[in-house]
């Protein structure tokens, strides 16, 4: 507010307002180093499937604030490693007949999701999520898995629910199905949400 005659601003109120911002800075989140990333939403993992609440412990809490700090303040860096897929490529095109039968397009798609799905079974721990209202670790029930669809409108994700208990060919034939659906403005939200 102003003192000043006829609601003008005086030196006093600027400096009042800056010693009140100032204070409030100070009172701020000190702990999380004051960020000012907004907060994740909360989210029901229950909602797509089975879950497992586990209570965070100390080595959990101090492993996720350090993870969190250097994510923000290292440079990010991407590694790839090659890997020689001569016999997965023989084998996709030796099924292009029953492929055929079947109107499915196999490609490779389909098998790099299988086999996402059997690491996500095989490592619990990484098909898990983090709830911060409760510092407990959520570890997923399911595999649902998102393929990124780059349609006219711009990138949208279908979910493939239960990748884990489907076969190539399902899998195959649902990513189609999505892919077509989100390039043609189908696609459901529902059909968006819940991947691991």
């Amino acid at each position: 507010p102003s003192s000043g005659p006829r609601g003008r601003i005086t030196k006093d109120d600027l400096h009042n307002f800056v010693k009140a911002k100032l204070s409030q800075k100070e009172a701020g989140p000190a702990v999380t180093g004051g960020t000012g990333i907004p907060a994740i939403p909360p989210v029901d993992f229950a909602a797509f499937g089975p879950v497992e609440r586990i209570p965070m412990t100390k080595i959990h809490k101090l492993t996720a604030d350090n993870m969190t700090r250097c994510w923000l303040n290292v440079p990010a860096v991407t590694q790839f490693d090659e890997a020689d897929i001569t016999d997965l490529e023989a084998f996709r095109k030796s099924m292009k007949a029953e492929a055929e039968k079947k109107g499915v397009k196999l490609t490779p798609l389909p098998f790099l999701i299988k086999a996402s799905a059997y690491a996500l079974a095989e490592l619990p721990q990484v098909n898990a999520s983090i709830d911060p209202a409760t510092d407990e670790i959520v570890r997923k029930g399911y595999i649902h898995i998102g393929i990124a669809v780059d349609t006219p409108d711009g990138l949208m994700v279908p979910v493939i629910r239960d990748a884990d208990q489907k076969g190539i060919w399902e899998i195959a034939a649902e990513a189609s199905e999505l892919a077509d659906k989100a390039k043609n403005k189908k696609l459901k939200p529902a059909e968006m949400q819940g991947a691991t």
